[in-house]
């Protein structure tokens, strides 16, 4: 059954969840996930059972506080605006009056009057339906000074130019670049190139993005040149079909609710080779001089290649061990629509796993000493990957399909191999094309 998905602002008015039934008076839907947000900042996703009844207004009031007190008092803490002195609050101190913003987002608005411009850039191939929808929001960002840079990577009709020339030719700011050289790594390499931005964002054609996404991403650029990039949370847009709820359970892109600042001084198993901890390829930002100090993203690796994917652990692992650091922002917020349908969902599994094990052949291919660094962390990867009880896997239900997990493997056997023919189709284009960044 679909799980329906709500985002409730808890300074304004909190109101019961009513049930969602057909004619005939049964549940649609049984299961509910509520982003919780105080002032725009989310605090976390909390699943529910509303059932035939819904959820009153009370029972509401007492989950929230029951699951996200600590936070909503730290967060009134810090604000200024915290009264009551015991374990305690009421609904009524989060409430501003007309007019009245909270200290947190008088601060924000401050750093907006030094705002760097940036360029969001978009790469699509052949999906102009949802490229359009991805548009029309990210015109509305809550943000001074930006541009929107679609890449075209090697399309087989003209429909995203069309698009982009019949329904956004009027905004200035939304331009079009053709990057032939079939592979996400190509064209996110061609954005570099032509963005105007000091900063560029990068984001995929099937999300939604926050209004505040962008403020939230400089905010913490803002703190100064050592962040080299931020990367933000990704939260699912849907939950409509068995596919789209086990790709929630298996493969989601949420990173946690909490601020995290990466660098090389970290140490810990895993760290920083499992760098699907830092974030994902659809909701990250960097320094546009930053990307070419390091060259850019990595041809061989990515969606379009034979690797696959995992161009963003790449990227983010060079970033740490340049020195650089990384910021993991929950307020960056976008929502993504996962895969709908079951097969899919098996291709991306799949190809999840070709894209780490091409990562780290990667990464050995071009550093061979990272080869004995990387069979120290053998005994940890293999708990990571495969045990019941890792931070991976714990999440998934006894009913989860073997099928999903055995695709991923093969894909982690395939790996190495796929990274091979990646190396050449990609020797092949630098000769057809040139090197770009």
């Amino acid at each position: 059954m679909a799980i329906r998905i709500l985002d409730i602002e808890i300074s304004r008015p909190i109101r019961s969840i009513p049930p969602s039934l057909d004619k005939e008076g049964n549940p649609v839907v049984s299961q509910v996930k509520i982003l919780v947000r105080l002032h725009h900042q989310p605090l976390g996703f909390i699943p529910l059972e509303v059932g035939l009844t819904g959820l009153s207004k009370p029972e509401l009031q007492k989950l929230l506080r029951q699951k996200f007190l600590p936070q909503i008092k730290e967060h009134l803490d810090q604000d200024g605006l915290l009264t009551s002195q015991d374990n305690e609050f009421t609904f009524q101190e989060l409430s501003l009056s007309p007019g009245q913003a909270p200290p947190c987002q008088v601060r924000e608005e401050a750093l907006l009057d030094r705002a760097h411009f940036i360029t969001i850039a978009v790469c699509t191939h052949d999906r102009p339906e949802g490229l359009e929808r991805c548009l029309k929001i990210l015109l509305k960002q809550d943000y001074p000074d930006f541009e929107i840079l679609v890449v075209d990577n090697a399309p087989s009709t003209e429909a995203t130019r069309n698009l982009l020339k019949e329904r956004f030719g009027r905004f200035p700011q939304v331009r079009y670049i053709l990057e032939e050289r079939k592979g996400l790594s190509w064209a996110r390499n061609r954005a570099i190139l032509a963005a105007r931005g000091e900063i560029i964002a990068f984001t995929d054609d099937d999300v939604v993005a926050d209004p505040g996404w962008l403020k939230a991403l400089w905010k913490n650029f803002s703190q100064g040149e050592h962040i080299a990039c931020v990367t933000g949370l990704v939260l699912p847009r849907e939950l409509e079909t068995p596919a789209q709820v086990l790709c929630e359970q298996y493969a989601n892109f949420n990173k946690g609710f909490e601020r995290k600042i990466f660098d090389n001084r970290i140490s810990e198993p895993g760290y920083p080779y499992l760098a699907g901890q830092f974030g994902t390829g659809g909701n990250m930002a960097f320094r546009r001089s930053f990307l070419i100090k390091m060259g850019g993203f990595d041809g061989r690796l990515g969606a379009g290649m034979p690797s696959c994917a995992c161009e963003d652990l790449d990227i983010f692992f060079r970033t740490i061990k340049s020195g650089a650091t990384l910021v993991y922002e929950p307020g960056a917020l976008i929502w993504h629509t996962n895969w709908r349908d079951y097969a899919t969902l098996l291709n991306r599994m799949d190809g999840y796993g070709r894209g780490l094990t091409a990562y780290l052949a990667n990464m050995v291919h071009k550093d061979p000493l990272q080869f004995f660094k990387l069979l120290g962390q053998v005994p940890f990867g293999l708990f990571y990957l495969g045990s019941k009880n890792s931070k991976k896997n714990r999440n998934r239900p006894a009913s989860f399909p073997k099928e999903l997990s055995r695709a991923e493997w093969r894909g982690y056997l395939a790996g190495p191999w796929c990274y091979l023919k990646s190396c050449l189709v990609a020797y092949a284009f630098d000769k057809w094309f040139g090197k770009q960044v």
